[in-house]
Parts: structure tokens; C-alpha cells; sequence
């Protein structure tokens, strides 16, 4: 399955390559990398009962959270695949690992195989925007049931 074949660290370069290239942002700040991968992992979940990452998310101020995200992050920017040219917290694009356009693919495929364009499309559209997408997350019932700083159950 491919949520077990891809690294996350690849699915996190995946987010961000589908926001720059394919839906014009122009960096991609922390917590939209966190909030885009946790509605991945509530899409296809709701899909096809498997989550799209195995990054555990807790309840926090601005919704669902996860270190290892951000841990994960913090090391592809050390290994030289993204850059933060204007902040901290926004990243583009710098190197990316060899087989990157083979694991592009393969995302796309599964996103298509299992009909989740019109979800994921609408999704990037929805985290342009801050105030949107937390909005988003934070209406989502699992996220609500959980306590401040609480794991989030799917």
C-alpha cells in the first residue's frame, strides 16, 4: 500500500511541491505543511480506512499538531531539500532526492485510483488561506473530542 512504500519525509516534499507547483503559492509556511497533512490523513482515512501518513497529531492552540512534523521538516531543510529564503517558518523547494518525480507519480496515481482529486484540489485552495484552513481542521469532530494537548483519534 502506498502509505507504508513512501517515506514521510517524502510525503511532506510531496505537500509542499503540490502547493508551489501546482497551486501557486509562493512558500509554504509550518502550519500549512501540519494542516495539509493532517486533512490528507482524514481524506484518505475516510476513503479507504488507512491513513495517508503515521505522524501522530495532539491537540493544540491552532488545531492538530505534530512535532515530528515539524522535526522532519527541520531535517530536510538541514539535508539541503528545502530552503527558508524570506522566514523561519516558510519553505520552497531546493533539492530534491532523485526518484522524487517516480514518487510524485505514484501519490498522484493513488490520489486519482481512489477519487480524491476534487477533495485534495480543494484542499490546497483552502490552505492558502490561514484563517480557512484552520477553520477546517478545527471543526473536524475527532479534533474537537480531543483535550489540549491530547492525541487525536481518527
Amino acid at each position: 500500500m502506498l502509505t507504508s512504500e513512501i517515506s514521510n519525509k517524502n510525503k511532506i516534499l510531496y505537500i509542499i511541491d503540490r502547493a508551489i507547483n501546482s497551486h501557486s503559492y509562493r512558500l509554504v509556511d509550518r502550519l500549512q505543511i501540519v494542516k495539509l497533512l493532517y486533512m490528507f490523513d482524514v481524506y484518505i482515512k475516510e476513503k479507504i480506512g488507512e491513513r495517508f501518513t503515521d505522524y501522530n497529531f495532539e491537540k493544540w492552540r491552532l488545531g492538530p499538531f505534530s512535532w515530528d512534523i515539524i522535526h522532519d521538516v527541520e531535517n530536510l531543510k538541514e539535508n539541503g531539500s528545502l530552503a527558508n529564503p524570506d522566514n523561519y517558518y516558510q519553505y520552497t523547494l531546493l533539492e530534491l532526492p532523485t526518484n522524487f518525480e517516480e514518487i510524485k507519480d505514484q501519490i498522484n496515481s493513488f490520489i486519482k485510483k481512489h477519487d480524491l482529486e476534487k477533495n485534495i484540489d480543494a484542499l490546497f485552495e483552502i490552505g492558502k488561506d490561514t484563517n480557512t484552513i484552520l477553520s477546517l481542521v478545527e471543526n473536524r469532530k475527532e479534533v474537537k473530542k480531543a483535550g489540549f494537548g491530547e492525541k487525536i483519534n481518527f
